[in-house]
């Protein structure tokens, strides 16, 4: 019974990327996926762009529909809808199928339990350090307790009357969205994967002391972080000066992300260095809207000082385009340096 749970689990399990083993990345796509379950993934992948585009278009559906009646969207909705789904589920058991009888993806299930399972953080940065898959399957690692109160009128939201409500959602959500941040849509998204995937692995392979965590907002949003440690100590554990004692939380800006970002910068010049994405950007959830941007950031901060033990006096933020707005918040509420371009 056991051994059928695991077959199971393969076709639940999240897509794999790289796999990183003694300095040296692999290219799962290239290297071990079968034809087969990468037929499954591009048929997911035009499921998605299929639903994006036809968000995108729904203002111009329903004015159509609402000028010339519903029977053209029902009838197209009755010949499509069997199909499509049909498509879906053959898609998902032969992607699952494929998996089964692929060693290195049944390899990276079984690490990929147990490391879900497990409550050291050991055996779980050293599983994120071996493998770059669909970060979403990951678990929180750290739930953040500060930030802007969801009932906060900063932005006058109780002033639209209830009725108008769900029409400035939507305009808000599919039209502004896409037209303001870019970097938070599927498209653009799906378009940086594979580069975002390299940023990552290049990090790893550059750098030992890589940290990876996802980090919970307390409007329950969730933030791709990583952390590079240049903290130097001498043997009985003294801190030794340095530019690693200080850390530089970097907030990117528009269309970019911490793997393809000004992250980088900071390391180079031998500073502990903290980057994350805004919310919707990469492997982060939510909409970069003001609040969510600032509950990022309070979150990325409290990771700062309670789990990776900065003092505030020895952080300093840098943030450029959306990413000043960031990156000048948090000196509002703390004593930090921060730094805009």
């Amino acid at each position: 019974m056991e051994k059928v749970w695991f077959l199971v689990k393969n076709f639940s399990s999240p897509r794999l990327f790289q796999i990183c083993k003694d300095g040296l990345c692999v290219d799962y796509t290239a290297a071990h996926q079968t034809v087969i379950e990468r037929w499954g993934n591009v048929v997911f992948d035009g499921y998605s762009w299929l639903i994006t585009i036809v968000t995108y278009l729904s203002p111009f559906i329903v004015y159509n529909a609402y000028k010339h009646g519903l029977d053209g969207p029902i009838a197209i909705g009755r010949v499509s809808i069997v199909p499509l789904l049909s498509v879906y589920i053959v898609a998902f058991l032969l992607r699952g199928s494929a998996r089964c009888i692929t060693p290195a993806y049944r390899e990276f299930v079984s690490s990929y339990e147990e490391s879900m399972m497990s409550n050291s953080s050991i055996i779980r940065q050293q599983f994120l350090n071996k493998y770059d898959f669909d970060f979403h399957a990951w678990n929180v690692d750290m739930k953040a307790t500060f930030g802007v109160s969801p009932d906060s009128d900063s932005h006058g939201k109780h002033n639209i009357p209830f009725i108008f409500k769900p029409f400035y959602y939507f305009m808000a959500t599919w039209v502004a969205k896409p037209l303001a941040y870019p970097g938070a849509t599927y498209p653009i998204n799906a378009i940086m994967r594979k580069h975002l995937s390299a940023g990552r692995v290049g990090h790893m392979l550059m750098s030992k002391n890589m940290t990876r965590a996802k980090l919970e907002t307390v409007d329950n949003n969730h933030i791709d972080s990583v952390f590079v440690d240049n903290r130097a100590t001498s043997e009985d554990g003294t801190p030794i000066e340095g530019p690693g004692q200080t850390l530089v939380i970097t907030c990117e800006g528009n269309a970019a992300y911490y793997e393809v970002g000004a992250f980088e910068y900071p390391l180079k010049e031998g500073y502990s260095t903290l980057g994350w994405n805004h919310p919707g950007f990469g492997y982060s959830t939510g909409i970069p809207y003001g609040e969510a941007d600032a509950n990022a950031i309070e979150a990325v901060y409290e990771f700062a000082t309670k789990e990776l033990g900065f003092a505030p006096k020895d952080i300093a933020v840098y943030g450029w385009s959306i990413g000043g707005y960031s990156a000048s918040y948090l000196p509002m509420h703390t004593r930090i340096l921060v730094m805009l371009s």
